[in-house]
């Protein structure tokens, strides 16, 4: 589908439009892009190279402590993709922006700063007196730098 669409769309304005696909990190989707080839035109090609950019939503997932994006999902991932010999270079991170709690409905980050203003003094806080979980700049810093440490490519 997603080639039918790129050659359909062809070029508009001297330039090739931009496909991206999203898929949930814990769904097994990338065991299954490892695996999915086929052959347009005689030339054997893998289901990612067809997209400019695949994006995992690596949030969503509450760990022990109720935390919804963590750097361990976001380094497990990474390893994940790497190991399957999936293009690198194709592959972004999603990073929420949102705060969550056990039971209540999602949040914006600006809904929560609304209500408590101090979290901005406090770049290392990731949690709210009212007991929302978020990323906060500490975290969105921590998850930049841990892409470029790992001398992963278009860091």
């Amino acid at each position: 589908m997603a080639l039918m669409l790129r050659t359909a769309l062809g070029t508009r304005g001297g330039e090739a439009p931009v496909l991206t696909m999203t898929f949930h990190a814990h769904s097994g989707a990338i065991r299954s892009f490892s695996q999915l080839s086929f052959k347009p035109q005689e030339k054997e090609m893998r289901f990612v190279e067809i997209f400019d950019m695949c994006h995992a939503m690596t949030y969503t997932m509450m760990d022990a402590h109720g935390r919804h994006s963590s750097d361990k999902v976001d380094s497990d991932v990474v390893q994940a993709w790497l190991r399957t010999g999936l293009p690198p270079d194709r592959l972004t991170l999603g990073m929420p922006f949102f705060g969550v709690k056990n039971g209540a409905t999602p949040i914006s980050f600006s809904d929560i700063v609304y209500k408590e203003t101090a979290l901005l003094g406090d770049p290392a806080r990731d949690k709210s007196e009212d007991g929302f979980f978020f990323v906060n700049v500490a975290s969105a810093k921590k998850k930049l730098a841990s892409r470029r440490t790992r001398a992963w490519p278009g860091s």
